[in-house]
């Protein structure tokens, strides 16, 4: 009986350290692949996010995010919900408006775009992640560097 309980324990005890959790899910990629403006405040943009996720599948919805260039609002952008695949790894081609918050000046944009200096850029991104039964968290980033997002590793 006792060898059964050291077993047991011995197996419950391995089985708790190789089971994954939600914090184990992490971005492994962001690119954005294109942008295209329509008209003089608005863009269209598709992007690549690369998701690490060793538990169940899960939703991410009502995705919005703010672009700040030296702290200063320029663009909101939202997204489509996304679908994540669970025990995955994989990149997802997600397509993102955007469009030009109200007093922002867009040569000004331009001029840093010009130049491919995302060092002045932040985003603030917030969504909602939700299970199949419906359960679910809302998700806030803030100040996240453009810059070390694009950044290959």
């Amino acid at each position: 009986m006792k060898k059964l309980i050291i077993i047991l324990s011995a197996c419950i005890t391995l089985f708790a350290g190789c089971s994954a959790s939600i914090n184990d899910i992490a971005v492994t990629n962001f690119n954005i692949i294109s942008i295209t403006p329509r008209g003089t405040s608005e863009l269209y943009a598709t992007i690549e996010l690369g998701i690490r996720n060793p538990v169940i599948a899960f939703t991410l919805q009502d995705m919005e995010g703010t672009l700040k260039m030296d702290g200063q609002p320029c663009i909101r952008i939202t997204a489509d919900q996304l679908m994540v695949d669970g025990q995955s790894d994989r990149v997802y081609v997600i397509p993102v408006k955007g469009k030009l918050i109200d007093g922002f000046n867009p040569w000004q944009l331009l001029s840093v775009l010009k130049d491919n200096d995302f060092s002045k850029f932040t985003v603030d991104v917030s969504a909602r992640v939700s299970l199949k039964s419906g359960i679910g968290k809302d998700i806030a980033i803030k100040d996240v560097s453009l810059e070390k997002l694009l950044k290959k590793e």
